[in-house]
């Protein structure tokens, strides 16, 4: 089993990563060459975001697909062929508010409401199913993909760089047959709360867990990863704290 991660806490999956600190990462390799979905950050060339024309309902925009948690956002064209890009599902409890994984307390301490904590979950939620496990770099190669992806993509990190393992990356080719690259995408919330002081900046994070089947391209079983991410977003909606980690039976 593979398990790769990075934090500037040091080397917990779990710990947050806070800006102005020392990074440590090692989560995989940059190997990246198409673009994202029309949703998704564009990162690279050759690759062409369209409507949904190819496998006939392999990619119905908007719909339900790869689980209850994710729909079609749109097939993206490469040298390798056509995929669904995924984005998070209104409906899914993901981007609902639960109260049993919120500490209500600290977000009050700190000043932020409950519509606060709903924005930075769902903030949340949309960069890990959209970015971290459905990016341009999951299994494809190209130098310099990574800096494309940052410039291009809609988020703001305030005082620090991501790492370039942020993303998941590395993964042998997956399936282009219209459908998602992942046969299985479920996430779920596990704590949102606010912080500050000796932790950092005034921020509200949140703790997501992620399972993902990746389909390879040459037939074989599907690539189990489990993610376990923590971002911390400031009033301002820019991220000053990460943490992540991927584990996988390959």
């Amino acid at each position: 089993m593979r398990v790769r991660g990075g934090s500037r806490l040091g080397l917990l999956a779990v710990a947050l990563l806070l800006a102005g600190c020392g990074a440590v990462a090692d989560v995989s390799e940059t190997d990246v060459s198409v673009t994202a979905a029309p949703q998704h950050s564009s990162s690279a060339p050759g690759a062409t975001p369209s409507a949904a024309s190819g496998a006939a309902g392999s990619c119905p925009i908007g719909e339900l697909v790869a689980g209850k948690d994710v729909v079609a956002a749109g097939l993206v064209s490469d040298a390798r062929g056509e995929y669904c890009a995924v984005s998070p599902s209104p409906d899914s409890a993901a981007m609902l508010l639960d109260d049993s994984v919120v500490v209500s307390d600290s977000l009050e301490k700190w000043g932020f409401t409950r519509e606060d904590a709903l924005e930075a979950q769902r903030r949340t939620v949309t960069f890990v199913v959209e970015e971290a496990l459905d990016s341009a770099l999951l299994d494809t190669s190209d130098e310099g993909a990574f800096a494309r992806w940052q410039a291009a993509a809609p988020y703001r990190f305030v005082d620090f760089a991501p790492p370039e393992d942020l993303l998941l990356q590395g993964l042998p080719a997956l399936a282009r047959d219209g459908g998602p690259r992942s046969a299985q995408t479920q996430i779920e919330v596990v704590r949102v709360e606010g912080q500050g002081g000796k932790a950092g900046p005034t921020s509200i994070l949140v703790r997501v867990e992620a399972l993902s089947r990746f389909r390879p391209a040459d037939g074989r079983a599907e690539i189990p990863v489990t993610t376990r991410f923590a971002l911390a977003f400031d009033a301002a909606g820019g991220i000053v704290g990460i943490s992540y980690g991927y584990s996988s039976a390959e």
